[in-house]
């Protein structure tokens, strides 16, 4: 994943979980995207270069993206020996 499209995803998920949580009336919707892209930002300090955190972009054959996928090699609440997609 590039500088780019990492930014543009971000948004993007910041957006669609702001939305549900919205939806389930746990946030209200204005202002509701900051609180994801805060904590993303806590668990990915260092963005796409963050270590033990790959972040994979899938392409079909003609090089069209199909997919995101964010792999934690470490949880974020510390819970041993798991992993999180």
């Amino acid at each position: 994943m590039t500088k780019h499209e990492f930014d543009e995803w971000q948004e993007m998920i910041a957006e669609e979980f702001s939305a549900e949580e919205a939806i389930v009336g746990r946030w209200a919707q204005e202002g509701a995207v900051q609180g994801p892209l805060t904590s993303n930002t806590e668990v990915l300090p260092l963005e796409i270069s963050t270590p033990r955190m790959p972040l994979l972009r899938a392409v079909d054959s003609d090089g069209a993206p199909v997919g995101r996928a964010w792999v934690g090699l470490d949880h974020p609440r510390g819970a041993p020996d798991t992993a999180f997609l």
